[in-house]
């Protein structure tokens, strides 16, 4: 078969010029009909613009923003953006107090709500408040005000229930005033701030961030307070108040964090701090007749005493860590009425670290008030002993449970002979199970007198144990002269349930009468370990197991 009429280019000498030209017209063709659908696509895009660019030109803007607001009208959602946006109030820059101070308060007063921006806002008159009243901020880092007066009052014979404040700071820019101060009645009709709620704010540099009397149920919650003088001053009838996760900052020896009295009003009911943080304070808790102060998971840092309490009924500090403290806790019972019978203390589940070299205890005791201490943790990084109570220090025992602070003195005897005894026989209200340890001992003159002969004057128990001796010299003493002794006993216990002790000369002091008693010093109680109560740690604290 020829290769020539298989097909074009087939043949190698000649070309098939019918077939090529036939090829061509075909593209020519679709080419012709390509450029038509792009005629018809300009013309359509050419409309599409005539079209809006004569709509904008036609359109009436304002009837369409008429009928768009009636609309959110109708269906209420510009009632919730008007809501949302009208009780806001901006900075103004005004640093003389004067605009903020008038647009915060305004908006106060119209609305009971006002919403603060970020920014910077100057306050010159105290805002006044009223119940349901409302302020809220963008955070204590982005809504700072500042106050060249109080911050916040009541407004007059007014009551303050149920205020919101949160989400700012505010900085006395003098150090002289209050930032929340709402002194309120504590008879009817009363006026206290009550049932109201303060969060996340920070008050800083001034002379009392807070000061309240006759608030109930109310709550600090996340609140940073900063003083150099008090943080909160705390008065009569404060009922149920509750301080959570709240910061109190001061001055090292000077400040006091949370004062609380009766000033005003009668005795403070169930006050309750929660994981609280004081640091560089003279007194953490300075209280007054407040009956139920609970302080749970407590956190201390450079605070000379943590809480200085009188008349404090059932005072309670559980969990925490206090750090680099002078004491504790002092705890007294000044007022003699019936309702202060029931003043205790309780400590427990705490670690303390002190940096003394002297001896010392975690809790000071006035007026017999009942402690009691539990699982506690010392460390003296100086390594003074560290006792649980005052009178432990005082008298060098390490004994735990309720004792009181007993003196008697025996009968007198006659140093012109040496059978001559004075005694001591006690045992009407010592209990069965009450221990009694002779802590403290001396030896009184009663008279004026002239001692010829140098000798010595044994206290012995009913067994005959020397437990102190004493030393008379010859010598002429005045009426009154104590002669101290030194302890021969190892260990102070005298006996159980019982005190029988008697005091002789070894030998005469002369030929005339001349008359001593002894006086003594007891501990009573049940002094026996009933838990553990602290962990030596270092080797420098003292135990009471």
């Amino acid at each position: 078969m020829s290769m020539e009429n298989l097909g074009p280019y087939t043949n190698f000498h000649e070309l098939n010029q019918d077939w090529f030209l036939n090829e061509f017209n075909k593209v020519l063709e679709q080419w012709k009909a390509m450029q038509k659908n792009f005629d018809s696509l300009q013309d359509a895009f050419n409309d599409l613009k005539s079209y809006v660019q004569d709509y904008f030109k036609n359109l009436d803007v304002q009837d369409e923003i008429n009928k768009k607001l009636d609309q959110m009208s109708k269906d209420g959602t510009l009632n919730i953006l008007l809501q949302m946006h009208a009780r806001t109030v901006l900075p103004s820059n005004d640093i003389s107090g004067n605009t903020d101070t008038k647009n915060i308060q305004k908006m106060i007063n119209e609305f009971g709500y006002v919403e603060l921006f970020s920014g910077i806002y100057y306050i010159n008159k105290p805002i006044k408040l009223k119940s349901g009243n409302t302020i809220i901020g963008s955070g204590n880092e982005n809504t700072i005000i500042e106050c060249s007066s109080d911050f916040c009052t009541l407004l007059e014979n007014s009551s303050a229930d149920k205020l919101i404040l949160k989400n700012f700071k505010v900085n006395d820019t003098t150090g002289e005033h209050i930032g929340l101060d709402f002194i309120g009645t504590t008879t009817e009709p009363y006026t206290g701030m009550r049932y109201s709620f303060i969060e996340n704010i920070h008050l800083f540099g001034f002379n009392t961030c807070v000061r309240i009397r006759g608030a109930w149920c109310t709550k600090f919650n996340h609140c940073r307070f900063e003083s150099n003088n008090i943080c909160i001053n705390q008065s009569g009838t404060c009922n149920n108040i509750e301080y959570t996760e709240c910061q109190f900052y001061g001055e090292e020896n000077v400040s006091t964090g949370v004062r609380i009295t009766g000033d005003g009003g009668s005795e403070n009911y169930g006050i309750y701090f929660n994981n609280c943080d004081f640091e560089k304070h003279k007194y953490g808790f300075n209280l007054y007749a407040c009956v139920g102060a609970y302080i749970n998971n407590l956190y201390v840092e450079k605070i000379d005493t943590v809480i200085n309490a009188d008349n404090s009924i059932n005072l309670v500090l559980n969990g925490g860590t206090l750090n680099s403290v002078n004491r504790v806790a002092n705890v007294a019972k000044s007022q003699k009425i019936s309702l202060y019978n029931v003043t205790t203390f309780s400590m427990l589940n705490a670690y303390v670290k002190y940096n003394k070299s002297e001896k010392s205890c975690l809790v000071y005791i006035s007026n017999d008030v009942p402690v009691y201490i539990e699982n506690i943790t010392v460390a003296n990084l100086k390594g003074g002993n560290v006792f649980l109570k005052n009178t432990d220090a005082e008298t060098k025992y390490d004994y735990n449970g309720d004792y009181y602070i007993e003196n008697l003195s025996t009968s007198n005897f006659n140093g012109r002979y040496s059978s001559s005894k004075g005694t001591l026989i006690k045992s009407d209200g010592i209990k069965r199970r009450d221990s009694v340890k002779l802590i403290g001992c001396n030896i009184e003159l009663i008279s004026e007198a002239t001692i010829d002969n140098n000798t010595e004057v044994h206290i012995v128990n009913e067994n005959g144990t020397i437990l102190y001796r004493f030393y008379v010299n010859a010598g002429s003493y005045e009426s009154g002269h104590i002669f101290k002794g030194e302890v021969l006993c190892s260990t102070y216990d005298l006996i159980s349930r019982d005190i029988n002790i008697s005091a002789s000369f070894s030998s005469p002091t002369g030929k005339t009468d001349i008359n001593f008693k002894c006086n003594c010093k007891f501990a009573i109680g049940e002094m026996q370990p009933r838990a553990q109560v602290l962990i030596v740690t270092n080797q420098v604290v003292k135990t009471d197991v």
